[in-house]
C-alpha cells in the first residue's frame, strides 16, 4: 500500500498544478479553462479517498470506479461547448463575409448600371453625329490618315462628285483633287 504513495502524490500534484495554471490562464478561452480546472478538481476529489483506501487497505467503494461517468460527461460537455463556440465563430465569419460580398455585389451592380448608361449615351451621341454627318448639305467624308482611303462619305459628296458610295470607298482623297492642288494637299497633310 505505501508503495502506492509516490504515484498517488505525483498524480495529485500534477492535477493540482494543472488546475492552478488553468485557473490563472487569461485569454478568449478563459471560460473553458475554468471548466477544465473544475474537472481536474473533481477528479482530484474523487482520487484522494481512493488513494487513501488503497494505501490503508480499506475496502470501501472506490469513487473512481463510478466517477468516470460524470467526468466523461463533464469533459464531453466541455468539448461540445468548444465545438459550439467554433461553430458560432464560423457562423459569424460566414455572416460577415456574406455581408461584405453583398456590399461588393451592390457596388458592382451600380458600376454595371453606370457603364450601361455611359454606353447608351455614347451610342446616342454616335447616332446623333452620324445623322448630322449624313444630313449635312455640304460634301463630307472620313478618311484614313495613313492610306488616305475614304472610310465613309455622305449623300452630298455622292451628289457633288458623281461617284457611288462603293466607288468612293475604293478611292483616296487624292483621287478627287485636281492635279494642280495635290502639292497643297500633301503640304496640308504633312502639317497634321
Amino acid at each position: 500500500g505505501f508503495l502506492y504513495l509516490p504515484s498517488a502524490a505525483l498524480i495529485l500534484s500534477a492535477g493540482c498544478i494543472v488546475a492552478y495554471r488553468l485557473v490563472r490562464a487569461k485569454g478568449p478561452m478563459r471560460e473553458e479553462y475554468l471548466l477544465i480546472a473544475a474537472g481536474f478538481a473533481v477528479l482530484i476529489l474523487f482520487s484522494v479517498p481512493d488513494f487513501a483506501g488503497v494505501m490503508l487497505g480499506l475496502h470501501w467503494i472506490r469513487f473512481t470506479d463510478f466517477g468516470y461517468l460524470p467526468l466523461g460527461i463533464f469533459f464531453t460537455y466541455i468539448q461540445l461547448n468548444h465545438v459550439g463556440r467554433l461553430y458560432r465563430d464560423l457562423d459569424t465569419k460566414v455572416q460577415e463575409q456574406t455581408t461584405a460580398l453583398r456590399q461588393t455585389n451592390k457596388k458592382l451592380l451600380a458600376e454595371i448600371g453606370e457603364r450601361r448608361q455611359a454606353q447608351e449615351a455614347l451610342e446616342d451621341s454616335e447616332e446623333l453625329y452620324r445623322m448630322l454627318f449624313e444630313a449635312n448639305p455640304h460634301p463630307s467624308w472620313v478618311y484614313d490618315l495613313e492610306t488616305l482611303a475614304f472610310l465613309v462619305v455622305n449623300d452630298a459628296a455622292v451628289a457633288q462628285y458623281g461617284y457611288s458610295r462603293s466607288e468612293f470607298l475604293s478611292m483616296t482623297i487624292r483621287d478627287i483633287r485636281p492635279a494642280e492642288e495635290l502639292p497643297a494637299l500633301e503640304a496640308n497633310l504633312a502639317q497634321e
